[in-house]
């Protein structure tokens, strides 16, 4: 094997990867359900309104926090708890 099928190996590996955390990611938090979100020094209960995609942003979440009316993404680990809707 050359080293540029060495390098597509390891792309292919990570792409698969990305969309299994994606898809896992959107099991477990799917569109609707609400969360709560470690924030800095707070906590915030955010309902998801999306997810990002295997290529950009595979383990990220979109989410509206209905007190502030404010949309932002965050990342799947600043989740302390989910409830499904």
């Amino acid at each position: 094997m050359s080293k540029r099928d060495d390098v597509l190996a390891c792309q292919n590996a990570v792409e698969e990867a990305n969309l299994a955390l994606a898809t896992a990611v959107k099991k477990a938090w799917p569109t609707g359900c609400l969360v709560r979100v470690s924030v800095g020094r707070g906590k915030s209960d955010i309902e998801v309104i999306g997810h990002g995609n295997h290529w950009s942003r595979p383990g990220e979440l979109r989410g509206i926090n209905h007190k502030t009316q404010k949309n932002r993404w965050f990342h799947y680990r600043m989740i302390i708890e989910g409830h499904q809707p």
